[in-house]
């Protein structure tokens, strides 16, 4: 599943819901899940030490959370740049890349519907844009693993 577009934030720490996002029922309740997703990221910098993270937002029987080892956030204080920093010169940086990230979903669940969108953060950036960067093919793959 992929984005119609850019979703931007420029508030530091703060996570903003992207546009890749899916809605899918589990056969079992007794399943995992395997969870790929793969997006696209502009950000600007022109301080030399900005940075950005990704998370995934499972939201299932009315209740928000955010499985383990679906991110890249370190979880160490408020400064969300643990996919990439720069922390060095050139003082002026403009990042085009494609952030890959993929995980297992073993949190409990029963058959009703299951929606996982990703979520990003910035640290001191000047703006970071997260879906369609430089016609990036952005995607989420879900796939439910009986036991």
């Amino acid at each position: 599943l992929g984005p119609s577009s850019n979703t931007s934030g420029s508030t530091q720490n703060l996570y903003y819901d992207s546009t890749v996002s899916i809605t899918f029922t589990p056969l079992s309740a007794s399943s995992i899940f395997v969870v790929w997703y793969n997006i696209g990221v502009n950000l600007t910098d022109s301080g030399g030490d900005a940075g950005f993270s990704l998370r995934l937002k499972r939201v299932h029987n009315s209740t928000t959370s955010y499985p383990t080892g679906l991110d890249t956030d370190a979880s160490g204080g408020s400064n969300r740049h643990s996919f990439w920093y720069t922390n060095a010169n050139p003082t002026s940086t403009n990042l085009y890349q494609m952030a890959n990230v993929h995980g297992n979903d073993t949190d409990s669940h029963t058959t009703t519907s299951i929606t996982y969108t990703v979520q990003f953060a910035s640290y001191n950036a000047g703006n970071l844009q997260v879906g369609l960067s430089y016609g990036a093919r952005t995607l989420m793959t879900v796939m439910e693993i009986a036991q």
